[in-house]
């Protein structure tokens, strides 16, 4: 993560932004996204870094990107998510607006 943020950031900086989807304000997307791009682009480039963050190496890059431009996100846990629930994981779907078919 230090090397993906060329040394800017601490790990423990870095959020998590899961479960997805994520509501933003537009100025903040709108600085996040070249850094992702930027970010992404840096893991693709970078053989163990694809191997390490396999199939979630973009959403590792948004975290990233999340951290270097200095925006929080709040992350509710089921029941209390207004935006999803995972089933099966989620035993109930509470307070989400959508449900993420993850298994």
């Amino acid at each position: 993560m230090r090397k993906l943020s060329d040394n800017k950031v601490d790990p423990s900086a870095i959020p998590r932004s899961g479960p997805a989807p994520v509501l933003i304000r537009y100025t903040d997307l709108a600085g996040v996204v070249p850094e992702w791009e930027r970010v992404t682009a840096a893991i693709e480039a970078d053989p163990v870094a694809v191997k390490v963050l396999d199939w979630v190496r973009e959403m590792y890059a948004w975290d990233i990107a999340l951290a270097l431009r200095n925006v929080s996100l709040t992350t509710e846990s089921p029941p209390h998510s207004h935006l999803i629930a995972q089933p099966p994981h989620d035993l109930v779907i509470g307070d989400a607006a959508m449900l993420h078919y993850t298994w």
